[in-house]
Parts: C-alpha cells; structure tokens; sequence
C-alpha cells in the first residue's frame, strides 16, 4: 500500500540534525503521517518540509506574511490546485526556545508544530475561538496517537 503523502525534508540549518541526530526524519514522518490518518488528505500528495534557521524564517514572515520577526511554523499552500497539499518551513531557535520556556520535550514540541502546520493546510485556522477550539482538539488527538502529551496542557515533563 502506498503512503497517503509523500514527504520531502530539506535540512537547511545544520543545528536540525544536532538537535535530532538520529531521529529527525523518523520525527517528522511520524507526525505528518499520524495527522493525515485524523485529516486525510482527498488524494495522494506530497508536502515539503524545510527546516531552517530564525533568520530565514525571519525572511520568510517578512515577505509572505508582513511581519519582522522570526516564527516557528509556516505554512505556504500551493496556488492552485495540485497533488502538494504545500509546504511548511520551521525555525530551530525559535522551537527550541519555545519548548524550553513551555517546559516541553522539543521532539513533541516538534511534532505539535509540524501536526499543527499540516492542518492550516488542510484548511483549519484558529483565529475565530470555534474554529481555535476544533483545531485544537485535532491537534490533541493526533499527539494521543502519537503516544505525546496534550500540547495545550499546562504542565509537561521534560527529561
């Protein structure tokens, strides 16, 4: 049986492969997957998964999104139809400070951004509390499955 999305990963900053030396596809893969098992995809499709540094992700938010600082997770949606479901670009400093100050392990601080980008493109947002509310609860089954804590919890273990 053939995978329901075929990932592509692009290791931009070096500090990817420090931070997951052994694991870092088998991260990403099994987020993505487990979020297309919840929101399936309508067909087969690809999606492209860059991970980069700050300064890029920087550029990135300036350009597309009109905003001068640096993110975790973003999501570029092809133009128009097409067997990629998009592309999603993530930042290691910021993730990583994230995860730190949240008191979350970074692999499931990882995986939550990587579920969480992978539902923008499948359509969801969170800027009405509704829409928030379903996005979330996706975002919290998928982790389940993944065997991760709620993201949204306030407490977290961190090794």
């Amino acid at each position: 049986m053939a995978k329901m999305l075929d990932i592509d990963i692009i290791v931009e900053d070096g500090a990817w492969q420090a931070a997951f030396p052994d694991t870092l596809e088998a991260l990403i893969e099994a987020a993505l997957l487990a979020a297309a098992q919840v929101q399936k995809p309508t067909r087969a499709s690809s999606l492209c998964v860059l991970l980069t540094s700050d300064s890029a992700m920087q550029a990135l938010n300036r350009q597309w999104r009109d905003q001068d600082h640096s993110t975790n997770v973003l999501s570029f949606a092809p133009a128009a139809p097409a067997d990629t479901l998009g592309d999603l670009a993530l930042g290691i400093g910021v993730i990583t400070q994230e995860a730190a100050a949240q008191g979350k392990r970074l692999d499931h601080h990882l995986q939550h951004l990587l579920i969480h980008g992978y539902l923008h493109l499948m359509g969801h947002d969170h800027v009405e509390d509704g829409a928030a509310t379903r996005m979330e609860a996706i975002e919290r089954a998928v982790m389940l499955a993944l065997g991760a804590p709620d993201p949204y919890a306030s407490e977290h273990e961190v090794p």
